[in-house]
Order: C-alpha cells, then sequence, then structure tokens
C-alpha cells in the first residue's frame, strides 16, 4: 500500500500528520484537500470492506493509517506469552520428521 502512496505522491501523508491549511491560503488548501483525497482513496482501495468502518471518523489520512496499523498490531501481552510458552516447549522427536515437527507451529 505504501507503494501504491508512493506512486501517487501522497505518501508523506501517512508519515507525519499534516494539518489543514488555514483557510486564507486557497493554494495550499486546495492543494491539501486534493492530495488527503487522493491518500484516503488509496488506502481505501487497498483495505477489504469489512475493515473500512473501522477507518471512518478520521480526519487526516494520517489518523487513518494509524488506526489501520493499531487495527493489526497484537498487544495483547496473554496473546504474546502464549506463543512464547508453546515456543519454548516444542521440541523435535527421535525419530520425528521435520513436516510433522513444523506442522506443529501452526
Amino acid at each position: 500500500m505504501e507503494l501504491a502512496l508512493d506512486d501517487n505522491g501522497v505518501l508523506e501523508y501517512i508519515k507525519i500528520d499534516i494539518p489543514k491549511p488555514l483557510a486564507l491560503d486557497a493554494q495550499h488548501l486546495t492543494k491539501w484537500r486534493k492530495d488527503t483525497a487522493k491518500s484516503r482513496r488509496v488506502i481505501l482501495e487497498w483495505v477489504r470492506d469489512h475493515i473500512v468502518p473501522n477507518l471512518h471518523g478520521n480526519d487526516t489520512t494520517f489518523r487513518m493509517w494509524k488506526a489501520l496499523i493499531d487495527l493489526f498490531k497484537s498487544n495483547n501481552d496473554a496473546i504474546k506469552l502464549a506463543f512464547k510458552d508453546k515456543s519454548w516447549n516444542i521440541q523435535m522427536g527421535k525419530n520425528e520428521p521435520i513436516i510433522a515437527y513444523l506442522s506443529r507451529f501452526s
């Protein structure tokens, strides 16, 4: 998705929160609106339909991107600890084929 945003020249809109320019500066305001609309359109085209409601209500592309990252980022310590415990307890048996051993990871 970052490549699509970069190809459209709006990658910086997800990197930093670019505030809306003042209404007095019409040229910058018009450019900001066009770039924001373009970047929002790229993001909405790349995500699946069931994710779109999680992104609405964010007024800038940066906040949309942050909501998307937070949606897929796992911060749950219980999940991390369970995975760590499971990975520590898995040992390959003496006569076990490698395929059977690796299939236990999934």
